[in-house]
């Protein structure tokens, strides 16, 4: 297997990668179009109206010259468009940024075990409110945006530490920096834990005709679902109730999605060949499919991070299916709502004690544990089947039967208030 810090092969060519470039200028000029029409918000233009301009220029303009220099450069000239990019946008709000990255950069080069290595990575991240309190004369835009972007880089911190424990020859501190400090992640800010060797093992150098055709149509794709979004963000006068909780089920899944695959088109057009994220989810026959094809970065996450070393610490002195019970729901608690549902709202958000009444509502954790349940009970237990080997229950009728319970979960968990 290739190496994080060895050259990348590529699988484009320079004519290739201009043509990414020039792909990925009318993407962003898409992109801007439906902004000014209100039909889309880019997270950075909390900063000014000229915000995505300049972050879109300058990773247009990184992009090309990547496209022109050597392969070899491609790192360090990706690192030195963030460089660019992120004070710019950001301004002071950058230092805090910079000084975590440098903090979780040093502690994965020491010898400290990693579960302390961990506690000293979130404690430090969880210090956001206290640094927000302190720092007040700095700007209330960049604070916002970084609020955005301090989401997201805890989940990259665990990836880091962890995956350099496991694989020390395959990384380096420009891979780390470059993983952090992703010109996509500012241009289109998004909550998504993808892990950093799987990014850089991605990274094809120079982007091929296939990815560049693959990169355009999720970005369109990702555009027309907040185009879609919009139009029905606001309740439709006279409409029934059912269509109206259909519309807002549709603008919920926009929003989960789109700033994703607009975000991972960028990535492509840059030669990173990742995975939208998104699996057809509907399409599931369980909560345990749908685990697997609704966000299954998350999903992906919380087995690398939590479930697979449960499970190594746990079989040592359970039985083979009490671990994988304990484990799956350890690493889901831990993964799923310790992190993304309680400390990440918690640490994040303005009002910061409505947080933390939403995250432990009783009513919200009691149906988040009928969820969690459906994901992790029937995989364990042996489904009946006819004689002939086939299931009882027809895949179409598994599937009508996993939307509509997942529809109940979504009414009641409070996804349809959050859209409204």
């Amino acid at each position: 297997m290739q190496q994080i810090g060895d050259p990348m092969d590529t699988r484009g060519t320079r004519i290739s990668a201009f043509a990414g470039v020039i792909a990925m200028m009318g993407l962003l000029l898409a992109a801007l179009w439906f902004a000014d029409r209100g039909w889309r918000f880019p997270t950075v233009m909390v900063v000014s109206q000229r915000a995505p301009r300049t972050i879109y220029t300058i990773l247009v303009a990184t992009a090309a010259v990547c496209a022109a220099a050597p392969i070899a450069w491609r790192r360090g000239l990706l690192l030195a468009g963030a460089a660019i990019g992120y004070p710019v946008i950001l301004g002071s709000w950058v230092l805090p940024l910079a000084g975590y990255v440098g903090v979780v950069c040093a502690l994965v080069r020491t010898r400290l075990p990693v579960l302390l290595q961990i506690i000293l990575a979130t404690a430090v991240w969880a210090m956001w409110p206290i640094l927000r309190g302190i720092s007040g004369a700095m700007s209330r835009p960049g604070a916002v945006l970084l609020a955005v972007l301090w989401a997201s880089v805890l989940y990259s911190a665990l990836f880091v530490i962890i995956e350099r424990r496991r694989h020390p020859r395959d990384a380096s501190l420009l891979a780390d920096l470059v993983y952090f400090f992703a010109l996509p992640r500012i241009a289109e800010p998004f909550f998504q834990p993808i892990g950093g060797r799987y990014m850089h093992q991605r990274d094809t150098g120079r982007p091929s005709w296939p990815l560049i055709a693959r990169g355009l149509a999720l970005g369109g794709y990702g555009l027309v679902l907040a185009r879609i979004g919009n139009a029905l963000d606001a309740p439709i006068p006279g409409l029934a109730k059912p269509a109206q909780l259909a519309c807002d089920f549709v603008v919920f899944y926009g929003r989960a999605t789109s700033q994703v695959f607009f975000a991972v088109a960028l990535f492509r057009l840059l030669g990173f060949d990742l995975a939208s994220g998104f699996r057809a989810p509907f399409l599931a026959g369980s909560f345990s499919e749908f685990f697997r094809r609704y966000n299954h970065y998350v999903r992906d996450a919380v087995m690398s991070l939590f479930y697979f070393p449960l499970q190594g610490t746990l079989r040592r002195s359970l039985h083979r299916r009490a671990t994988l019970i304990l484990s799956s729901f350890g690493s889901i608690f831990i993964g799923s709502y310790l992190l993304n549902d309680f400390l990440v709202p918690v640490v994040t958000a303005v009002h910061t004690r409505a947080a933390l009444r939403s995250a432990t509502a009783p009513a919200h954790l009691a149906v988040l544990g009928v969820y969690w349940s459906l994901i992790v009970v029937p995989p364990l237990l042996t489904l009946p089947r006819r004689r002939d080997g086939r299931p009882y229950l027809p895949r179409i009728v598994k599937i009508v039967i996993f939307n509509a319970i997942f529809l109940l979960i979504w009414l009641h968990i409070g996804w349809h208030h959050q859209v409204r």
